[in-house]
């Protein structure tokens, strides 16, 4: 009896095949983004270091010198020091300290950024920290630009690296709520169908996502798929 050559699996699982194969494909081009944006974000760091000698003390009290000088109406979350200039964080221990805790927080990102999972985490933890200041949500990803803006005073930047922080911005916002938004999902297919065109591809934002749509709708691909295409997504 002769077999034939291939076994042919009902389309469902072809589909569940290839949009598995699509999300390790996607998996690795966004991991080798990650690393790409971790190293040139970490280069420009060398001009931002920390520590306890003076020139590396100087690097903290230069960011807030150029965020109060340029941004002051934001030193109202700042209680205490809602009238200081430049002069006053010069001469300021609290922002000396301050100054060191920021630019460790920075390096910390940028040190973890190729390692997506503990990147989240950190993020999640900061931000976790800071709702007792009740930011506005906005300043999260305006502090990217600040920050690539302080960075400009230390050391020239190539569009390459003004790129990456902004991207790192954007991961960095948009990580804690779309985690906590998948980790909260009980798949069932006709909820995913509902998610996928309200809340989860527009978070993502991802070009595959017009592909995505028209499949989701008309198949039930199994939980776990769903899991893995959304985190390989995230």
């Amino acid at each position: 009896m002769n077999l034939p050559h291939t076994i042919p699996f009902p389309f469902p699982h072809r589909l569940s095949i290839f949009l598995y194969s699509l999300s390790i494909m996607i998996l690795f081009s966004i991991s080798t983004m990650s690393v790409e944006v971790a190293r040139l974000c970490k280069a420009s760091m060398e001009s931002a270091k920390v520590g306890t000698e003076e020139d590396k003390l100087q690097n903290g009290r230069d960011f807030y010198k150029f965020f109060f000088t340029n941004f002051p109406d934001l030193r109202v979350y700042f209680k205490g020091a809602e009238k200081f200039t430049a002069d006053d964080v010069q001469k300021s221990e609290r922002f000396e300290k301050q100054g060191q805790r920021l630019l460790l927080a920075v390096h910390i990102l940028a040190e973890t950024y190729a390692n997506q999972e503990v990147f989240k985490a950190y993020v999640r933890e900061t931000i976790n920290r800071h709702r007792v200041y009740k930011m506005d949500p906005s300043l999260w990803l305006a502090f990217f630009t600040v920050f690539t803006m302080y960075l400009e005073t230390k050391t020239k930047l190539d569009e390459e690296t003004k790129k990456a922080w902004a991207e790192m911005g954007k991961v960095y916002v948009r990580s804690p709520s779309l985690l906590s938004l998948i980790n909260s999902i009980t798949v069932s297919m006709k909820k995913l169908r509902l998610i996928s065109r309200t809340r989860i591809f527009p978070m993502c934002n991802h070009p595959f996502s017009v592909l995505f749509f028209p499949l989701i709708s008309s198949f039930s691909v199994n939980h776990s798929m769903h899991s893995f295409l959304c985190l390989s997504l995230s």
